[in-house]
C-alpha cells in the first residue's frame, strides 16, 4: 500500500478510537504498561526511588517556587523550562508526592509508542508498526525513564510526534500540519533546549523535496518556523524582561559546552573541573567570572564558558579529536550511561530491567541501519526525515556530553528503521532469499556497538554512595550509615563518602 493511501484512510479516520488505538496497538501498549507498572512497584521500597536527588529535586525546587509565586528565581531559565512549570501544575491540582508525576511520564510513553505505531503502519504497513511500537515498549531505557522525575520521558515523546507529524506534512503538504509540526518543535526546545538545532531539519527536507524551488519552498518553511517561534517566544521574552539579554531559552549552554569539551573530560560525566558532579549555578558563576575578571550577567557566565570550552579545544585539538571519537562511541555503544544515579541500583533492584537494556539503542543501530539501506529508493520521504533528524540531533550530542537521558530522545528514528529493517529481513526469510547481506550489516554493527568494551567508568563506590544519601533524604540514618560503610569497604580515600560519614 502506498505511503499516500494509508495517510489518506489515517486522515479520513475522523475520531474513531478503533483507528487509532486497534487491537495490536492496544497489545502492545498493555505490554509496555505493564512493564512499567511492575517496575515501579518492583523498587517502590527503595529509598533512591522514594527520595529523587539531584536533577529530579532540582526541578522539584523549582516546581515548589512556581507554586509559591517565587518562579522568578529561575529567571532567566538555566534549564528548558516546560518540564517544571508540568511538574507545578501537577502538584497545583494533584498534590505533593511522586505518583501523578509518574503518570505523567506513563502518558508521555504511550504518547511515544502510539506515535511510533502509526507512523511505521503508514511507512510500511501494520507489521511495521508493530514492531517499531514494540521497540518502545521494551525499551528497558524508556522502563527505567518511566520512574524517573525528569523530562525525559516527556522529550522521548515529543520527538516520535513531531517526526510522525512532519512526515505527514511533507507528504501531504497540509499547512495545519506543517504548523502543527512546528509548535511540537517549538514544546521539544523549551524541554530540551539543544533541539534547537532541529529548526534547521523542516527547511532542508522541504527545499530537497522541491528540488530547490524557492517558491514552492518558502511558504511552508515560514509557517513551520513561525510556529515553533511563537512556542519558544515567552521564554525568550521572560529571560529578556529578566536580564535585558538575548536568551533564546537557557542558561545552561556554555558550562556544559565547557564540562563536555575541557582537557581530560571522560565525554560522558557531568563534573565541572575543580568542583564536581555536585556542582550548581554558583559554582559555574565562579569559574567564569574568575576567568573573566568581572561580574557577568547571566547571559554572559553562559558565553564566557563557552569562551573557555573552546580554548580547551584549542590549547589540546588532537587530543579533542580524541574525545570526539570517544563521544561518537558512547552515542552509538550498547552501554547506556547513568546520569543522575548509578545504574547498578537499578539493575540490584530489578534485574529484568537490565535484560531489557540489552535493547539499547547500540543494539537498535545496526539493525536501523539495515532497514535505511531497503527503503532508501521506496521510501525517500520517510527515510529522508529520520535520517537528517538523527544526524542533526545526535551531533549536536557529541558537541556536550553523552549519557543514557540525554540520548533517550534517538530512540523514536531508531526505533522506526529498526522495524522496517526487522520486516525485510523477514520478508527474505518467507521467500527464501539470501541473508547475506543483512547478516554481514547485522555482524559487523553489533560487532562495533554491541561488544562489551566499557568506555564510561564510574566510581566504584558510587552505587553504596548514592544509596546512603537516599536515606539521608529519609531521615532514615541507619540505613544510610550501612551503604556509606559499604563505599568505604570499597574505597575508604573516597572524599565526599568521608564527608557524609562525618
Amino acid at each position: 500500500m502506498s505511503d499516500k493511501r494509508n495517510i489518506a484512510e489515517v486522515s479520513t479516520a475522523g475520531i474513531n478510537l478503533w483507528s487509532i488505538f486497534p487491537l495490536p496497538l492496544a497489545a502492545v501498549l498493555t505490554a509496555g504498561v505493564l512493564l512499567r507498572v511492575v517496575y515501579w512497584l518492583t523498587v517502590a521500597d527503595e529509598a533512591w526511588f522514594q527520595a529523587p536527588g539531584m536533577d529530579p529535586e532540582y526541578y522539584d525546587g523549582w516546581a515548589q517556587a512556581i507554586m509559591s509565586g517565587e518562579a522568578g528565581k529561575y529567571i532567566p531559565f538555566p534549564r528548558g523550562p516546560l518540564y517544571p512549570y508540568i511538574l507545578a501544575g501537577l502538584k497545583a491540582v494533584c498534590g505533593s508526592g511522586w505518583l501523578f508525576p509518574r503518570l505523567f511520564n506513563l502518558f508521555a510513553d504511550i504518547a511515544t509508542i502510539a506515535s511510533l505505531f502509526h507512523f511505521g503502519r503508514l511507512v510500511c504497513g501494520m507489521r511495521v508498526g508493530v514492531i517499531a511500537a514494540a521497540a518502545a515498549a521494551l525499551s528497558g531505557t524508556m522502563v527505567y525513564f518511566s520512574g524517573e522525575l525528569l523530562g525525559t520521558a516527556l522529550e522521548t515523546a515529543l520527538a516520535a510526534s513531531f517526526l510522525l507529524v512532519i512526515y505527514i506534512a511533507l507528504e501531504k503538504n497540509n499547512k495545519v500540519l506543517i504548523g502543527a509540526s512546528g509548535v511540537i518543535l517549538g514544546l521539544f526546545c523549551i524541554t530540551r533546549p539543544n533541539a534547537m538545532l532541529l529548526l534547521a531539519l523542516y527547511p532542508l527536507l522541504i527545499i530537497i523535496q522541491s528540488k530547490g524551488i524557492v517558491k514552492t519552498a518558502i511558504q511552508p518553511i515560514i509557517i513551520h518556523i513561525t510556529a515553533a517561534i511563537l512556542c519558544i517566544a515567552p521564554v525568550t521574552l521572560s529571560n529578556y524582561v529578566a536580564s535585558g539579554e538575548f536568551i533564546p531559552i537557557s542558561t545552561l549552554g556554555g558550562v556544559n559546552f565547557y564540562i563536555g569539551n575541557v582537557r581530560g573530560a571522560s565525554g560522558w560525566s557531568s563534573f565541572l573541573p575543580g568542583v564536581g558532579a555536585g556542582w550548581d549555578d554558583d559554582d559555574a558563576k565562579r569559574i567564569a567570572e574568575t576567568d573573566a575578571g568581572r561580574t557577568l550577567s547571566p547571559g554572559e557566565i553562559s558565553d564566557q564558558l563557552f569562551k573557555i570550552g573552546l580554548r580547551e579545544i584549542k590549547a589540546d585539538f588532537k587530543g579533542w579529536l580524541a574525545l570526539m571519537l570517544r563521544k561518537l562511541y558512547l552515542l552509538v555503544g550498547r552501554q547506556e550511561i547513568g546520569n543522575n544515579r548509578p545504574l547498578e541500583l537499578v539493575f540490584t533492584a530489578a534485574p529484568f530491567v537490565q535484560t531489557l537494556m540489552f535493547f539499547s539503542i547500540g543494539f537498535l543501530i545496526p539493525t536501523a541501519f539495515w532497514g535505511a539501506l531497503t527503503i532508501w529508493r521506496s521510501q525517500k520521504t520517510a527515510l529522508a526525515v529520520n535520517l537528517a533528524y538523527i544526524i542533526i540531533f545526535g551531533g549536536g550530542l557529541v558537541l556536550f556530553f553523552i549519557s543514557a537521558r540525554y540520548r533517550m530522545p534517538l530512540l523514536p528514528p531508531l526505533a522506526l528503521l529498526t522495524a522496517v529493517g526487522v520486516e525485510e529481513i523477514v520478508k527474505r526469510i518467507r521467500l527464501r532469499k539470501s541473508l547475506l547481506d543483512p547478516i554481514l550489516v547485522l555482524v559487523i554493527g553489533w560487532g562495533i556497538t554491541m561488544l562489551p568494551w566499557t568506555v564510561a567508568e564510574g566510581h566504584p563506590a558510587q552505587a553504596p554512595y548514592v544509596a546512603g544519601n537516599a536515606y539521608l533524604h529519609l531521615n532514615r540514618c541507619r540505613e544510610a550509615i550501612e551503604h556509606f560503610k559499604a563505599a568505604y569497604r570499597i574505597d575508604p580515600d573516597f572524599l565526599r563518602l568521608k564527608l557524609n560519614l562525618g
